[in-house]
């Protein structure tokens, strides 16, 4: 795995913990909010839509500078 045994600084850990937020507020977006209206729904799906995308953009932009720093090797 690409984390495995790295330490990495503190603009990469942050740039993954928001992905991962993001990740999980979107899905459980769709898994917890039920909106009776139409436009409610696809407000809401508009919405975890939107945060799945960033979350995806965030954790590519994290890999790009993980391997493109590198990183130290944890002892």
């Amino acid at each position: 795995m690409l984390f495995r045994f790295r330490q990495f600084d503190s603009k990469l850990r942050r740039a993954i913990a928001l992905g991962t937020l993001c990740l999980s507020g979107g899905l459980s977006l769709l898994l917890f909010v039920r909106p009776s209206g139409q436009i409610a729904k696809d407000v809401a799906h508009g919405f975890a839509g939107m945060l799945i995308g960033i979350s995806l953009g965030v954790n590519l932009f994290g890999l790009g500078l993980a391997r493109r720093c590198g990183g130290k090797q944890a002892n």
